[in-house]
């Protein structure tokens, strides 16, 4: 399971106000469940380990303005997700390098830098 948060550019092409109020432009909220198969190698006796994973499964997708007072949220996406994934664990620390195709959103690429619960 994969959660992600989109954070709008500072240029974002669009305003929103309500009430005569500015509303925050909103953030792309993601879930993720996807089936993972892989291979990890370490190298020698460290902790240092590689990785690639080839990911599939489905996400849902919403756009929400962080705002409680004037809350507004888009609609609720589902799509298709399909990844490509090489990375490096050292300890609990991973550093990762995605390829994605997202039924929705095409072709996407992430650097992600997180932490292993478990080995």
């Amino acid at each position: 399971m994969l959660a992600d948060v989109g954070i709008p550019k500072d240029d974002f092409p669009y305003n929103y106000r309500a009430q005569g109020q500015n509303l925050n432009p909103p953030y792309a909220y993601a879930l993720s469940l996807l089936v993972c198969a892989g291979y990890e190698r370490a190298i020698s006796d460290s902790d240092f380990r590689v990785f690639a994973e080839a990911r599939a499964g489905g996400s849902m997708r919403i756009l929400y303005n962080n705002s409680l007072k004037y809350a507004h949220t888009g609609s609720v996406f589902t799509n298709f997700l399909g990844e490509a994934v090489l990375g490096a664990r050292w300890n609990m620390f991973v550093l990762s390098l995605d390829a994605a195709y997202d039924s929705n959103l095409g072709i996407l690429k992430r650097c992600a830098l997180g932490v292993s619960i478990g080995r």
